[in-house]
């Protein structure tokens, strides 16, 4: 079982040194093929080395493939698959690639049955395209085939079966809210009452450090934020969806942000040649683009020490996280 679980669990391919790989998967942790269908099928009786499974792969034919994919699992487990037409692969460029593993298949079948039996009661699984959910049927696997030599597929969802057989505190894993953490004053840092490290591991002016990365784009954080800005002042669209304008933010957001960072600057501006709320306003209507201004004026050390912004949680993006099998 530690075979096929490590393979399905991680199902990848990195660079590989063997001649027999000539195209780069080196990028493949971060951008891997997308896989369409798994199958496994039972070998009537083992062959070399123990060889008792045949595992087969299909690939998406969006890309061009190498022959021979080796697929990583475990601290140093590794299979080769082939495409190249070689048993047990039955077709060479297909996109279908097969190799043959060694599995405890008392162990196997009867994960497979947990597995079946936790999802049955469920009815639907939850799967996504883009942003939008939907509930299909549960697929299960096909035990009685397997168990007849056929060729039967791993469905898709069948990891929706696992049971962690443990309460999930998610303000301890997923969704880390302890306010220990959140508000570390060797990490944070509260803009309010100026406590805390101000150029902090976790601030967010050191974030925003981190993703401008100056030295490598040559786009100083001071831009970089400046742009983040900007977008909130025009309708955009992101992955399909239109976010609509913060129609408030200059003046709840932009010019409060400024005026903390930069109040010498601030104070010889137009606004305070005004003596009175609604003359400032009004200024500030009148005058779209002059919170650019003021940004202009101000140094980045005060922008990013100042931002209104506040660490809540530290959100565990395993959506982000490598293939580790590529």
């Amino acid at each position: 079982m530690v075979v096929f679980a490590g393979i399905v669990a991680t199902i990848s391919s990195r660079a590989d040194e063997d001649p027999e790989e000539p195209i780069s998967t080196a990028m493949w942790e971060q951008d891997p093929p997308e896989v369409d269908s798994i199958w496994v099928q039972k070998l009537t009786a083992p062959i070399s080395e123990g060889r008792n499974m045949i595992m087969r792969i299909k690939y998406a034919s969006s890309r061009v493939l190498p022959d021979t994919i080796r697929v990583y699992y475990g601290a140093s487990g590794s299979v080769l698959f082939n495409d190249n037409g070689v048993a047990p692969d039955l077709v060479a460029g297909d996109h279908i690639y097969a190799s043959y593993l060694t599995e405890n298949l008392g162990s196997f079948e009867m994960q497979m049955t947990a597995l079946n039996a936790n999802l049955q009661p469920l009815g639907t699984v939850t799967v996504f395209e883009g942003h939008n959910g939907k509930s299909v049927p549960v697929q299960l696997f096909d035990i009685v085939g397997f168990n007849n030599f056929q060729e039967v597929l791993i469905p898709a969802k069948i990891t929706s079966g696992f049971n962690c057989d443990a309460e999930l505190k998610r303000e301890f894993s997923l969704f880390i809210t302890k306010l220990a953490v959140t508000e570390d004053p060797a990490r944070t840092y509260n803009v309010v009452d100026s406590t805390g490290n101000p150029v902090g591991a976790w601030t967010f002016g050191q974030m925003i450090k981190n993703m401008a990365n100056e030295a490598a784009t040559g786009v100083s954080a001071k831009s970089f934020l400046k742009a983040w800005v900007t977008s909130w002042l025009d309708d955009i669209v992101v992955n399909g969806d239109t976010v609509d304008k913060r129609v408030d933010a200059r003046l709840f957001l932009i010019y409060p942000w400024v005026i903390k960072a930069n109040p010498a600057f601030v104070a010889s501006s137009p606004l305070f040649t005004r003596h009175d709320v609604t003359g400032a306003a009004n200024y500030l209507i009148a005058n779209p683009a002059y919170w650019e201004t003021l940004w202009n004026n101000t140094p980045e050390y005060d922008l990013l020490i100042n931002a209104p912004f506040k660490l809540s949680a530290i959100v565990n993006r395993i959506d982000l996280r490598g293939n580790p099998a590529y």
